[in-house]
């Protein structure tokens, strides 16, 4: 029993953690930005993982911690425009 509310605990902890710590900065050239995201998004989006994947986000450094607002809102439409 206790285990539960512990773990009850922690999760409701969490839910306002990833909010807290998702801020990505605004670029000075948004469209410059969004473009190329937006290219990236689609790309992953076709890539079929076979044999591996390509996967452009998942590729140090360029998670979407290492991005642009733009870039990372790009990637996203792009993305799912195909998905």
């Amino acid at each position: 029993m206790k285990t539960i509310v512990v773990i009850a605990i922690i999760a409701s902890l969490m839910i306002g953690a990833p909010s807290a710590f998702a801020y990505a900065p605004s670029s000075k050239h948004p469209i410059s930005d969004m473009l190329p995201g937006y290219d990236h998004g689609v790309d992953d989006a076709k890539d079929p993982c076979e044999p591996e994947c390509h996967i452009y986000i998942w590729h140090s450094p360029n998670g979407f911690i290492n991005q642009t607002k733009e870039l990372i809102d790009g990637y996203v439409l792009g993305f799912c425009s195909i998905a």
